[in-house]
């Protein structure tokens, strides 16, 4: 479900910045097209590009991984909608606030693997707590040892040897 939103996004701000780089938002600004109109069109054009995502995320889990719905399919594919469409807003929003795709990369990555993590994606154990315990505490010392919450310049001489 998460990757509906960080495929949304990134495909998103990635037209974005790419359209921005380019010109082409000034050229077609001053062809007399409006803002309100180029938003409309991105969002309808990009809502068959989401269609197709969304089909074949479903065909994966159902085909593929073999994963059964014990619930109502028009709300899967209502929420997996809106996941979409939340990553595109958000995604429209991270073009403007960010002037590089890396830029926009590395703010979209950092919003995305928290979401991952509080998604239940590692700690997917039904009340036990213990065990999930075991596993936060195992993925804060993978964080550590590859440096995404210390870098390597400030780790001990031990630590940056182990990494």
């Amino acid at each position: 479900m998460v990757m509906m939103f960080y495929i949304a996004a990134g495909l998103t701000v990635a037209i974005f910045i790419a359209d921005r780089k380019e010109g082409f938002w000034n050229r077609t600004l001053l062809a007399g097209v409006t803002l309100k109109e180029m938003m409309l069109v991105h969002i309808l054009t990009h809502s068959v590009v989401l269609i197709l995502q969304l089909l074949e995320t479903i065909f994966l889990i159902a085909f593929i991984f073999g994963a059964e719905n014990k619930g109502s399919n028009i709300a899967v594919i209502f929420i997996l909608m809106m996941l979409a469409y939340s990553g595109m807003f958000f995604g429209m929003l991270l073009s403007v606030e960010c002037n590089d795709l890396r830029e926009a990369n590395f703010v979209l990555t950092g919003i995305a693997t928290p979401m991952v993590v509080l998604a239940g994606k590692y700690c997917y154990i039904a009340n036990n707590f213990n065990a999930c315990l075991r596993c936060n505490f195992i993925l804060r010392i993978t964080y550590i040892i590859v440096g995404m919450f210390w870098p390597l310049q400030g780790m001990p001489a031990f630590l940056q040897y182990v990494s």
